[in-house]
């Protein structure tokens, strides 16, 4: 054997050069444990540092938001750098295992989460692979394990996430502003929203238990476990909705779609106009789906219903027989009462249940349109203008007695 090349592995030849070349057991290649006073030079340094793990969780959350929008993923996106009593905990818990003077020269890569991002998401079963490869895309990923970790996954009770630990790609570092975060690491964090708070709770009482009483007592697991039942129906809610807002938004996207009900017509009429829309969109609903061959946004753009002048009009009208401050879908219906005032006072009369303002507009207008009279009121702002008939403004006479509140 002597005379012939020894071959070293990658971690023999670097046990080596910490040793300054002595053959040393595997036993005294490992770093002495950190002491408290080394602790604390770290948690010092950390310290002066932390702006710029500060910075760096900054432009991944937004590198990470400007993605998650185009892409449109329901989520909140935070950003934090790690707190200084975390971090001295983390030093005195992983004492055996880490190397002050690797730390003394920089915490990457030992230590990769003292900037940190968390993504949750609306609906977790559904995103979370999907934003897992937009992170990796976005960002530089090694192929590292430990860069990379997946938590509960097939689990069902238990801490449940998605792990990358990122840096920036050299685009994103060519501003001067932003050399300084070249090589710097954060973790990501993918979760649920809603089970966020189960997260937490549970990894606190496990691991961050100032007296580190290891595993939740009887008492802790049976309170966790009713958390979890109740924020796994939050869950179910959460994405049902979800799917039902998105079928909706769908619906109004697609302008010649019919819309099914008087949801998809409150957020119809919520984008013309600009803003939620008032009064009694069920009724309202009821009225146009009848009266138009297909209720859709086109054919609302076309009634304009939604435009200023009529709304005005629409104000005056309503003013004039008594309605005082009309919602916007006594408005809508009282500018279209010329052209289907009949059609509205046929399908108001088989309404069933209370007497609601809109059906009460409806009837009073047509009393002035059959020339029955109504009950009139002079607008104060209208400047006399002439009621549906084009007769002259009634005297103000008392509403009924019974007349239900709007």
């Amino acid at each position: 054997m002597d005379g012939e090349p020894v071959s070293l592995s990658a971690a023999d030849a670097a046990a080596m050069r910490y040793s300054g070349g002595l053959s040393l057991s595997p036993r005294s290649l490992m770093p002495a444990p950190l002491t408290d006073d080394q602790v604390v030079l770290l948690v010092a340094k950390y310290l002066r540092e932390r702006d710029r793990f500060q910075k760096m969780a900054l432009a991944v959350q937004r590198h990470l938001q400007a993605a998650l929008k185009h892409h449109i993923v329901r989520c909140v996106v935070t950003a934090r750098s790690k707190d200084r009593d975390s971090l001295r905990k983390k030093l005195r818990k992983n004492a055996e295992e880490l190397d002050y003077d690797r730390l003394r020269e920089e915490f990457g890569p030992d230590l990769l989460d003292l900037a940190g991002a968390r993504v949750m998401l609306y609906e977790f079963d559904r995103d979370a692979e999907r934003v897992v490869r937009l992170i990796e895309d976005t960002f530089v990923v090694s192929e590292e394990p430990r860069f990379r970790k997946n938590h509960g996954a097939g689990d069902t009770r238990c801490y449940q996430a998605r792990h990358r630990v990122v840096s920036l790609r050299p685009d994103q570092t060519e501003d001067p502003e932003f050399e300084n975060l070249k090589g710097v690491l954060c973790e990501v964090q993918v979760v649920s929203l809603v089970k966020h708070i189960w997260n937490e709770l549970e990894h606190d009482i496990r691991y961050k238990d100032p007296e580190h009483l290891g595993d939740p007592s009887e008492e802790q697991s049976a309170w966790l476990s009713v958390l979890w039942d109740s924020l796994q129906a939050a869950d179910t809610a959460v994405e049902h909705l979800s799917r039902v807002t998105d079928h909706k938004r769908a619906i109004v996207q697609d302008e010649s779609r019919p819309l099914e009900d008087a949801e998809a017509l409150r957020l119809a009429l919520g984008n013309l106009i600009g803003r939620p829309v008032t009064g009694n969109v069920q009724q309202l609903y009821a009225l146009l789906n009848t009266t138009e061959k297909t209720l859709s946004v086109n054919a609302l753009r076309e009634t304009g219903i939604h435009t200023n002048e009529a709304q005005k009009a629409g104000s005056r009208q309503a003013t004039s027989v008594g309605f005082s401050d009309p919602d916007d879908c006594e408005q809508m219906v009282a500018s279209m009462f010329a052209e289907r005032g009949k059609d509205f006072a046929d399908l108001a009369a088989g309404w069933r249940g209370p007497r609601t303002r809109l059906r009460r507009l409806i009837e009073e207008l047509s009393k002035v349109a059959e020339g029955r009279g109504g009950v009139q009121q002079e607008p104060a702002d209208c400047d006399d203008e002439p009621s549906i008939d084009g007769s002259e403004p009634q005297p103000n006479l008392v509403e009924d007695a019974d007349a239900d509140p709007r």
